[in-house]
């Protein structure tokens, strides 16, 4: 018969030291995270459970990982190529199955909704994402469109192998 221990906390504090601690060894079976911790900013509030067995010859692939949570008053530095995502709210929910992250904000002062999805034990995640722009947002973006579109466009964009 095997044993296992199931164990919950709570991670609520800076994302910038939630992300480090995400990037750490010790989780890279569970993440592929490749973001700087420098260039995050916002709060974050996640519960979470690992259940292991006991065993003397326990490896990380062994524990199992559950965790859904909050980023709050979000941003990130270059995350649309140049471009911050700022006062995002991000719903992050990991599980055997793999991570899923959602979220909404704004990139150059335009809306943007999106969507992230990574399978387990796959370093390659897709990414839906959903901008709405205007004039004046492809005008500061440098974008020439003059002539070709006005008003506001939305932009939905699938980023395969991110």
């Amino acid at each position: 018969m095997l044993f296992r221990s199931d164990i919950e906390f709570r991670v609520k504090g800076g994302a910038n030291a939630f992300v480090a601690g995400v990037r750490s060894p010790a989780l890279q079976t569970v993440s592929t995270l490749n973001i700087n911790p420098d260039a995050v900013r916002g709060q974050v509030d996640m519960q979470v459970k690992l259940t292991l067995p006991l065993k003397p010859d326990l490896r990380p692939s062994d524990v199992s990982v559950d965790a859904r949570g909050k980023l709050t008053g979000f941003s990130l530095e270059n995350a649309f190529g140049r471009e911050r995502l700022d006062n995002a709210t991000v719903s992050i929910d990991v599980d055997r199955k793999g991570t899923k992250i959602s979220g909404e904000g704004t990139v150059t002062g335009a809306p943007v909704q999106f969507d992230i999805d990574q399978a387990a034990n796959d370093p390659k995640s897709t990414a839906n994402v959903v901008l709405m722009v205007d004039d004046a947002w492809r005008s500061k973006a440098g974008l020439k469109t003059a002539g070709l579109l006005a008003g506001p466009v939305t932009l939905r964009l699938v980023v395969p192998d991110l």
